[in-house]
């Protein structure tokens, strides 16, 4: 049987083939994203696709959170997205199409108009429309919309990306533009310390609430991956799923935190 990742796969495929115009592929990328958005077994194909990848297995390496799927062939890619809590990017304009879901929480997107082109590079943008975007919703962006998107909550969140590439190799420098930040846009917030965290954390935090078997295995990865923060976070949700098994690893789960985290281990325990 197939997972609902590969089976988006096949539908990115079949809409690339349907498709008459960029705007018909757009939305029907999004309809596909759509099925599968909330689906458990879905969100649980690419944990499994991050988690599993031996880059995260050294923590002095940067994480430079590679696409879950890529089609060379069709110039497109799947990317995975954790945002730390108040963190909006700068503004860019996509001059390719692009789909964008809700995995975990909510995200921002603002979108942006020019009010003086004359530094065709730097514009002076305003913030023209925002929205907020909340788990299980699906959105997507045609060619020349300059935006940003951010995380206007207080935990982590994580989206889903379909982007495009240009089908000239040569082309692809300019796929994404990037600006200054523009008047109106949230600031960079302190937030979690880098993207390795970010994504382990997000991922303890997604798995906590879906009841499936196949959760169990992917926290004792983070279990091992992770330093002590992520793993008291890890131990918390594996004591809420499965109370008895995890209460006689009591011991083993103390030698792996140092002693400030002693007494909020015991304290997921006596809840």
């Amino acid at each position: 049987m197939k997972t609902g990742l590969a089976r988006l796969v096949r539908q990115v495929e079949l809409a690339h083939e349907g498709a008459q115009s960029v705007e018909a592929l757009a939305r029907l990328v999004r309809s596909a994203l759509q099925e599968h958005i909330s689906d458990p077994g879905f969100i649980l194909d690419c944990l499994e696709r991050i988690l599993l990848s031996p880059a995260l297995e050294n923590p002095s390496l940067p994480w430079d959170n590679p696409p879950i799927h890529a089609d060379g062939w069709r110039s497109y890619k799947f990317r995975v997205f954790f945002w730390r809590p108040g963190y909006v990017n700068s503004p860019h304009r996509h001059n390719t199409w692009s789909v964008t879901g809700v995995l975990h929480e909510q995200c921002s997107v603002l979108i942006y108009r020019a009010v003086d082109e004359s530094l065709p590079d730097s514009p002076r943008l305003v913030v023209d429309r925002q929205l907020t975007a909340r788990a299980g919703e699906v959105g997507y962006l045609l060619p020349g919309c300059t935006h940003s998107v951010g995380n206007p909550g207080d935990t982590i969140s994580a989206t889903f990306h379909v982007f495009s590439d240009s089908a000239e190799v040569q082309r692809r420098r300019r796929d994404t533009i990037w600006y200054p930040n523009a008047e109106g846009a949230l600031m960079d917030r302190p937030g979690f310390e880098n993207h390795r965290f970010r994504t382990l954390r997000g991922a303890v935090a997604m798995l906590a609430g879906i009841s499936d078997p196949r959760s169990m295995p992917l926290l004792e990865r983070l279990l091992s991956l992770g330093g002590p923060r992520i793993k008291l976070a890890c131990i918390r949700a594996m004591a809420a799923r499965d109370p008895r098994g995890t209460a006689s690893r009591y011991e083993t789960f103390r030698s792996l935190l140092p002693p400030s985290a002693h007494e909020a281990l015991d304290a997921a325990f006596a809840g």
